[in-house]
């Protein structure tokens, strides 16, 4: 389960008197970084020539022979703002060369008084269109710009600009900075160009601590170091106090003045930081400071207060973004000299730093190893190209004919037919004839009550009438073979009714029926729970049973519910069939008891049209440690997950499930919405061998152990999984998410993994995110929100792949590892905002830390004003055009 922050925004500016409400959200290409940046001048700002609101200044400029001014004009105006400062400029359309992804606008802006601006109502902005504004345009909004009295200059990423529409950055045609003022002021701007990203991201080193010189109140430690020969180490000093505050760690350094090559908007402040007791520093008064001011503290300086820093015990890597501090005066970044860590402590501690450097933001790292590369090949895919069509239909054939996944082949073997020859009746007929007829399906130990329900499922997409079952059986003793059957079921007209479905996907789960049962044995709920509360330790539900569930079927502590024999095949099973549309779950299971062999049926579809909608039941809840759920069928749950490991518990199995959730939508407000397959909060378990089929939320999700004292990691081990999503589409494969960890709270992930799982797609479902360790892209919560925790060697298999916009992503989790994963993908455009782009690999190198196989872009996963998780009503697109890419990395022994 995830919880989506749908952000829409809602932005009024105002240009030729008109209001504009809304947000667009558009497809953008694909990642390409540019080893040398070229520089594509928009203008140079010496002529006045094609701008409105602006006079030529060649006294005042920062290159080539003047700027452009502009002053605060009282005849535009908001409320609170009586005038406003609006300069604009159309010109010959300009091909920029760069991407939303690697695309930087770069230009010199003067401002006379900050303050004039009030709260920063106002942008600067790029479009294709010199005709309208809001249309297809790139806007970075004034608040967001961190600007000072006078001269700066501006470098502004395309993927942090808000996007409507489509830009044509390829013909670039109008440029706009405009400011709502609350009292007259003037803006300059100058050297207005276009950049990229660089290939590598630069690291400008303030002070390595392999030496004290320089410093005040800090001693080399050259035992406890994180990087060169010692660190700095500092202690508290009774010399320096304040009010409930008896002592303070004071450790600054001066040096020569160093140029960070950055700016306000796009550096960050890197350092390894020490502290051997973070509740010691009580309230947390102090900060982390730079400046280009030697003499004086508080002028000229960026500073970051610890209460919006993340804090533990011990050494921690900080990224702190200069476009969050506190700025003091005109801090000069191109020469930085002093550097002051201090904190008021409430008792004796001691704090070291290392390793003291600046960064741009953005850019790639080589990462810990491994490939991440797109290869050339395109591919364009529509909703109405049969091609493609009935990946779906082929998923049912093997979960309700065989009761299990295909293997890569099995599927490879009939999708091709399908490409070749066009998802059509015909097609389908052959292809169900053929599987009918193959001895993976005629040499199952079925009855035949059992074959005529998988038949049925696996073609008509419900469960048979009683008479149908009966007509199947009559055909079956007149010599009729399944197979033959199965094909002229593809004749039928409601067979037809599907098929447009069918070829576009999803068609969702049908009608289940409450009056068949495979062995004519119909139980009640009420029936199974006196079995459980009697003296048998072990309760054997008859072969085939249905047993209608009203209430909830209570698994004792140490008792096992299971179908006698143990069979293999879901129609052999029995089944609990959920028959009340009610908040509560079909299973619970007590300490030690298990669940085995029993289709549990969460029939959606029955409770879809019901008055008050959906109420929430799970299908499968664990009650207590040491739960076994073992070799069941799982499907269609009233609720948003299908098998949950309940917090504050441990030791839970999960192995060889089959869970499939044909019933629910990726959708809002379609059948019910989206669902996990399997929701994990439980520690010290083990998830293992089960197949999840068409998952609409996340196929698999761990989220955190909330222990009482934060004391207890979550040490869960998911291995040897497989996620498909053939017809339905997804958020997320697997995920390692720690939500409800808002706040100071960093919650504990270390020594659990995903290891050797497998996913893949067809090309008529994706799922945005492959792999994820970024739990910000869910709660949509600033901050890092837990630690440690692996995923390694999870795979797709050879000739399979993954439709997604992202394949492996980490934001808002330290100390992680991510080694060994080799994904085929094509990347699609399944973004929730379009400057949040789709990637191979990315690392929000501000919130995540760890071994991440690369290489990987330094790119967020969700900011205050966007998320890549895509909420929608619908499809977005009736055609798409893939990328094919290839993640490869070693196969990593821990």
């Amino acid at each position: 389960m995830i919880v989506h922050h749908s952000r829409v925004r809602i932005w009024a500016c105002f240009l030729s008197f008109v209001l504009v409400w809304g947000l667009v959200v558009s497809a953008a290409p694909t990642i390409s970084y540019a080893a040398d940046p070229m520089v594509v001048n928009l203008h140079n700002a010496d002529s006045s020539s094609g701008w409105s609101g602006v006079t030529l200044d060649t006294s005042d400029k920062k290159e080539g022979s003047a700027s452009l001014s502009g002053d605060s004009n009282p005849g535009i105006s908001i409320p609170g703002y009586p005038s406003a400062v609006h300069m604009q400029g159309t010109m010959a359309p300009v091909h920029t060369g760069v991407t939303l992804q690697n695309g930087q606008l770069k230009l010199w802006l003067y401002v006379a008084d900050v303050t004039k601006l009030g709260g920063g109502v106002g942008a600067i902005e790029l479009s294709s269109n010199d005709q309208t504004t809001d249309v297809d345009e790139l806007e970075w909004y004034v608040s967001n710009l961190s600007l000072v009295d006078g001269w700066q200059e501006l470098t502004l990423n395309f993927s942090d600009a808000y996007v409507s529409g489509n830009p044509d950055l390829s013909a670039i045609t109008r440029v706009r900075i405009y400011a709502f003022t609350t009292a007259a002021t003037t803006m300059k701007v100058d050297d207005i160009r276009v950049t990229s990203i660089p290939a590598s991201v630069p690291s400008v080193v303030l002070h390595n601590a392999d030496t004290s010189s320089g410093w005040y109140g800090a001693g080399l430690d050259t035992s406890d170091k994180k990087e060169g020969s010692a660190s700095l180490s500092g202690v508290s000093d009774t010399n320096y106090s304040i009010p409930g505050y008896p002592s303070a760690v004071i450790m600054q350094g001066i040096f020569a003045p160093v140029n960070t090559g950055v700016t306000l908007q796009n550096g960050q402040l890197k350092l390894w930081l020490y502290i051997s007791d973070v509740d010691k520093l009580g309230g947390r008064v102090g900060a982390i400071e730079l400046s280009s001011n030697d003499q004086t503290t508080d002028v000229d300086e960026i500073e970051w207060q610890w209460p919006n820093i993340k804090l533990v015990d011990g050494w921690q890597e900080l990224t702190l973004k200069f476009s969050t501090a506190y700025v003091y005066g005109t801090p000069d970044l191109s020469a930085i000299k002093r550097v002051r860590i201090y904190a008021f402590t409430t008792g004796a501690m001691t704090m070291k730093v290392d390793h003291i450097r600046v960064t741009p933001i953005g850019g790639i790292s080589p990462g810990a190893g491994g490939t991440a590369e797109y290869t050339g090949t395109e591919l364009e895919v529509s909703l109405d190209d049969d091609k493609y069509g009935g990946p779906q239909f082929i998923g049912k054939l093997f979960t309700e004919g065989l009761g299990r996944l295909p293997q890569a082949e099995e599927y490879t073997h009939y999708i091709s037919i399908i490409e070749d020859e066009g998802c059509t009746i015909g097609t389908l007929a052959d292809i169900a004839e053929e599987f009918f007829g193959d001895t993976a399906f005629t040499g199952l130990s079925l009855t035949d009550e059992e074959r005529a329900l998988a038949v049925y499922r696996a073609i008509l997409n419900r469960d048979p009438s009683l008479t149908e079952v009966s007509d199947f059986i009559t055909r079956l003793n007149n010599m009729e073979s399944a197979a033959s059957i199965a094909e002229s079921l593809t004749a039928h007209t409601e067979f037809a009714a599907l098929m447009p479905d069918i070829v576009i996907g999803p068609y969702y789960w049908g009608v289940n029926n409450e009056d068949f049962s495979p062995s004519n044995t119909i139980m009640t709920a009420s029936d199974v729970q006196d079995l459980l509360d009697g003296n048998d330790t072990v309760i054997e539900l008859p072969r085939g049973a249905l047993v209608l569930v009203d209430e909830t079927i209570d698994i004792p502590a140490g008792k096992t519910l299971r179908t006698v024999g143990e069979p293999s095949h879901y129609a052999s099973k029995a089944r609990l069939l959920r028959v009340a549309n009610v908040n509560t779950p079909v299973v619970t299971i007590q300490e030690g008891g298990t669940l085995s062999h029993i289709w549990v049926d969460g029939n959606r579809t029955a409770f879809l049209n019901d008055v008050g909608g959906l109420q929430y039941g799970i299908n499968v809840v664990t009650r207590g440690d040491d739960v076994n759920v073992v070799s069941n069928r799982i499907n269609d749950a009233t609720a948003a997950t299908n098998l949950f490991g309940s917090d504050l518990l441990r030791g839970a199995y999960f192995a060889r499930n089959l869970v499939t959730c044909y019933a629910t939508s990726h959708y809002l407000g379609v059948h019910g919405g989206w669902a996990d397959a399997i929701t994990h909060a439980s520690t010290d378990s083990i998830i293992e061998e089960n197949e999840v089929v068409d998952a609409t939320d996340v196929g698999i999700i761990l989220f955190r152990f909330a222990s009482n004292n934060n004391d207890v990691p979550q040490t869960t081990i998911i291995r040897n999984n497989t996620v498909v999503n053939l017809g339905n589409s997804a958020y997320i494969g697997y995920v390692n998410d720690s939500w409800h960890s808002q706040g100071d709270r960093i919650l504990d992930f270390e020594g659990s993994v995903f290891m050797n799982n497998a996913i893949w797609t067809s090309m008529r479902a994706f799922v945005q995110v492959t792999l994820s360790f970024a739990p910000l892209a869910s709660t949509g919560s600033l901050g890092n929100t837990g630690k440690g925790g692996s995923m390694i060697n999870n795979y797709t298999p050879e000739g399979l792949y993954v439709m997604t916009a992202a394949g492996i992503v980490a934001d808002g989790m330290e100390d992680i590892t991510m080694r060994g994963n080799n994904l085929n993908l094509y990347i699609g455009p399944w973004v929730g905002s379009a400057n949040l782009t789709p990637r191979l690999i990315s690392v929000n190198e501000s919130t995540a830390s760890g071994e991440v196989q690369g290489p990987y872009a330094d790119l967020p996963m969700w900011t205050r004003n966007s998320s890549f998780l895509l909420v929608t009503s619908g499809p977005q697109y009736q055609s798409v055009v893939l990328k094919e890419a290839r993640i490869r990395d070693a196969t990593y022994s821990p």
